[in-house]
Parts: C-alpha cells; structure tokens; sequence
C-alpha cells in the first residue's frame, strides 16, 4: 500500500503476542522469530489499534491525552506506523473505517 497519510486506516495484526514488562510492552512476531518494544506512547497508540481507526482519528484521541500539538502529533504517529507496517506488525485498510 501507499504512504500514510492522515486517511490511511491502520490496526494491529491480533496474531501478535504481546505481554507488559514494567511499563513497556514487548510485542512478539511468532512467524518471524522476532520481537519488538514499545515504551508507553507506543503502548498506547498499540492499544488504540485493536481495530481499524484512521491516522487522524488516532492523532486526535494523543492530542487530547498528551501535552503535543497536532503538527508533531501527525509527524511522530506517521512515521511510528510506517515503521511498524515495514516490521509486518501493522495492516494498512482500504476503504473506509468500518
């Protein structure tokens, strides 16, 4: 799929483990022997994906929750996403939110 932009709808992949450790998660990829990190930001923005939401809805929801203007809200969260996506832990949708 293309870019994210703020349309682009996201959610988890639910065959990825995870499990907290203190207050990071630690997000597991069975199928590829891999696991991956995710400090708390991460962790919510994890945990706000349970189903398919757009990237705007999602910068919305950090905006209100943390002390960080929409500009670098929609930077940070488009660039976190796409690194997830490229790790396979991400799908990207097409079409509208259902």
């Amino acid at each position: 799929m293309s870019a994210l932009s703020l349309d682009s709808i996201v959610s988890r992949r639910p065959e990825i483990m995870t499990s907290m450790l203190d207050d990071e998660m630690v997000m597991m990829d069975l199928s590829k022997g891999m696991y991956h990190m995710l400090e708390p930001v991460g962790t919510c923005i994890w945990n706000d994906l349970e189903h398919p939401r757009t990237v705007r809805d999602l910068c919305v929801a950090l905006v209100e929750r943390y002390d960080v203007d929409f500009q670098t809200c929609q930077e940070q969260v488009q660039a976190f996403l796409a690194r997830l996506l490229e790790a396979g832990l991400l799908r990207q949708h097409a079409g509208s939110v259902p």
